[in-house]
């Protein structure tokens, strides 16, 4: 059997070659890429939380923001009603706060429904409670702290 030229051999055994070679980075490259995706996606999130949080922790900026949404104050307030309503923690000790313990789901729905014309609940209330509560969504938020009895007068 004549001797194996470049010429003579399959174009697999390039492949093989390169793999072959270059395995050791591969394997590196397979396990390290979803890592370095959820670290590049952690800080993206981790920017926008930290902005937000800025936000609904100085009130001034916040009363700006929401000014600059609409300068209806039944909205603004209705969406901070909401979110104290729903005892939503903000920050590691807040479970030492007995008002944080239970949802006073009455004021909510009251706040609500004193904003929303029928079922159909205003883009502005849920914009204005998405500034207060630091990007949280008022029907998921509404579906977990809300009984269901008000969730279903309210959205359904």
């Amino acid at each position: 059997m004549p001797p194996r030229t470049k010429k003579t051999e399959s174009p697999m055994q390039g492949v093989l070659d390169f793999l072959a070679k270059n395995w050791l980075m591969l394997v590196g490259i397979f396990i390290a890429y979803p890592f370095i995706k959820r670290y590049i996606d952690n800080t993206a999130i981790d920017d926008l939380q930290s902005q937000s949080n800025a936000l609904r922790d100085n009130p001034q900026e916040l009363d700006n923001a929401l000014n600059q949404l609409t300068t209806d104050k039944d909205y603004h307030n209705a969406a901070k009603i909401i979110y104290q309503s729903y005892s939503i923690p903000k920050d590691n000790w807040d479970w030492l706060k007995p008002s944080m313990w239970t949802e006073n789901d009455e004021d909510a729905y009251l706040a609500i429904t004193s904003i929303a014309k029928g079922k159909e609940v205003p883009q502005l209330l849920y914009d204005a409670y998405r500034l207060v509560s630091g990007n949280r969504d008022l029907f998921q938020d509404s579906q977990k702290y809300l009984d269901e009895d008000y969730f279903k007068i309210i959205f359904w």
